[in-house]
């Protein structure tokens, strides 16, 4: 396992971090227990430090989770980062009652990492408003967490805006090879660079879709690598030197095992490799790919549409251009969860990270599905 020294903060985590967000689950919707703490124990044995959760993860279920499966190993021997759901803040009394709330749920005395979840500019101006981030800085000192962040959803300015007036210790960004240019994470991870912030990387595969690409485009990158098409997108990440760790959320051993093996030596690309992912990349970008990642924050909607295998299917679409496939992949959104059933009551734009627009979206692919 490769490890990333951080003397500003006192650490040593290991590249590969386990994100709590995508564990098989059952059919009533909990984790499935004994499969995902088998998977944890593959992961820690193997050298992974570095866990991550969050109050909404799993409605929930995520951070009991990782409370029970974390039990067993000493404390000292492994970081536990945990986010504050930063809608849920509304009065300055939120902070204090959702952290001791996480703290107990994870049956922890404290957090090495703490994340403000989801910064965009609403967020920031609340907080602001509030002085929650402030409030934050008073209850580190009282060791209920050690290092104090927050991940990121909006635009490189307001990014900076953030983090020179908050001055956090890390940040977590999205970052992949397509999102470099396709969401310009290459100017967000130049501000962090500049300032001397680790940052911690989520969405390195985009939600798996750099993982399961179109055949053709993963039959250009297979011809020039030994490796999966998830190897590629994390050693593409991992070339960058301020990057602490790399967020994988495995859902199943197979994942687990291919990202150890990845994560053993976690090798520079070569000329081959970066030259087969920037042609993947400015292909997807010429599409207009929906930049869903398929992280179910949209699941608030009343109608459960099943919004993430619907831009799935619609994006392998315009990528290969192949018709019964799309029919297929259709087939399988059950009846009364299809673009068509949305209400356009937007409760799912207001939770998506993406800033998409998703019942504009869903009524475009069905007219074009009519």
């Amino acid at each position: 396992m490769k490890y990333r020294e951080f003397e500003k903060l006192g650490t040593k985590t290991s590249m590969l971090g386990f994100g709590g967000m995508r564990f098989p689950i059952r059919k009533d919707k909990k984790i499935a227990r004994r499969e995902s703490k088998a998977m944890i124990d593959r992961a820690y044995k193997n050298g992974v430090n570095y866990f991550d959760t969050a109050y909404g993860y799993h409605g929930g279920d995520s951070e009991y989770f990782f409370g029970e499966a974390l039990a067993k190993y000493p404390r000292e021997s492994y970081y536990l980062a945990d986010k504050l759901p930063s809608w849920y803040v509304k009065e300055l009394a939120d902070v204090d009652r959702l952290l001791d709330e996480q703290l107990k749920k994870t049956k922890q005395e404290y957090f090495d990492f703490y994340l403000v979840h989801a910064v965009n500019n609403d967020h920031f101006e609340n907080f602001e408003k509030l002085g929650a981030f402030e409030r934050l800085r008073e209850i580190q000192k009282t060791g209920k967490f050690r290092h104090l962040g927050f991940s990121f959803h909006d635009t490189p300015e307001v990014l900076e805006k953030v983090v020179d007036k908050w001055k956090p210790d890390f940040v977590q960004i999205q970052l992949n090879y397509l999102d470099w240019k396709l969401i310009d994470a290459k100017k967000m991870y130049e501000i962090l660079e500049e300032r001397d912030i680790p940052v911690i990387i989520m969405e390195p595969v985009r939600g798996g879709r750099l993982q399961n690409l179109p055949k053709i485009f993963s039959d250009k990158l297979q011809a020039v690598t030994d490796g999966s098409n998830a190897a590629v997108a994390f050693r593409w990440i991992g070339q960058l030197k301020n990057v602490i760790c790399i967020l994988s959320g495995m859902s199943n051993m197979e994942q687990v095992e291919d990202n150890l093996n990845t994560f053993d030596e976690l090798k520079p690309l070569t000329a081959e490799e970066m030259r087969v992912t920037e042609e993947i990349t400015d292909r997807l970008m010429e599409q207009g790919a929906v930049p869903c990642t398929a992280c179910n924050y949209c699941d608030v909607c009343p109608k459960q549409i099943a919004i993430p295998k619907i831009f799935a299917a619609f994006n392998d679409y315009k990528a290969s251009g192949d018709g019964e496939a799309y029919k297929n992949s259709y087939a399988e959104i059950e009846e009364g969860h299809r673009e068509k059933d949305c209400i356009a009551c937007g409760k799912c734009v207001k939770m998506c990270p993406q800033m998409i627009n998703i019942p504009d979206i869903l009524a475009y692919i069905a007219a074009r599905r009519a």
